[in-house]
């Protein structure tokens, strides 16, 4: 496993890196912690995977602050725009950096939709008391797509010639979406 990112606390930086996984994809470790100001909160796995209109991004942390440094690292990664987001789950490190990619479709199954829309108060509030600084000027940006998921709670994504399984569960939350990339074989799990 690779070492937890560098977190500056002075500037607010929380030292994202993407480590490559396979051809066009990527992760972007969060450190194995709980939320902490010393982590900046980052307690996520983040991916990225390149496609042929543009890159995918899988979450996007949990600040504004944290959503901008994705993007730039990103593009710098890929050397592409950012095509779309896809959320896993309602869980705040999985969209409060949302600002970061709020002229990006942003897509989440309805019921990940509603719990967002639900729940999204209480989550700023309750990371604005644990990360402090890491937190300033966030403010929640629901993700604006339904995915089309059959009645078996199974459908495909398919973005730029790349096609992603993807299938809801429920237990870590009423809707956890996993993503699987068929090219690779890569599956990103909420």
């Amino acid at each position: 496993t690779a070492a937890p990112p560098q977190v500056d606390l002075a500037r607010l930086d929380y030292g994202l890196k993407a480590r490559a996984l396979a051809d066009g994809v990527w992760v972007v470790e969060g450190a194995v912690d709980d939320f902490s100001v010393a982590n900046g909160c980052n307690i996520i796995n983040l991916g990225l995977i390149a496609t042929a209109e543009g890159t995918l991004v899988v979450n996007t942390g949990t600040s504004r602050l944290h959503g901008q440094q994705l993007r730039a690292l990103a593009e710098r990664t890929t050397g592409q725009r950012v095509a779309r987001v896809i959320h896993l789950n309602l869980h705040p490190d999985y969209f409060l950096g949302n600002q970061g990619f709020a002229d990006v479709p942003r897509l989440a199954t309805p019921t990940t939709r509603a719990g967002i829309a639900r729940e999204a108060s209480a989550y700023e509030t309750n990371l604005y008391r644990l990360c402090g600084d890491w937190m300033r000027g966030t403010e929640a940006l629901a993700p604006d797509t339904d995915l089309s998921l059959g009645p078996d709670g199974r459908g495909t994504l398919t973005l730029g010639g790349r096609t992603f399984d993807l299938t809801e569960l429920s237990g870590h939350t009423d809707s956890d979406l996993v993503l699987v990339d068929r090219a690779s074989g890569v599956a990103f799990v909420g």
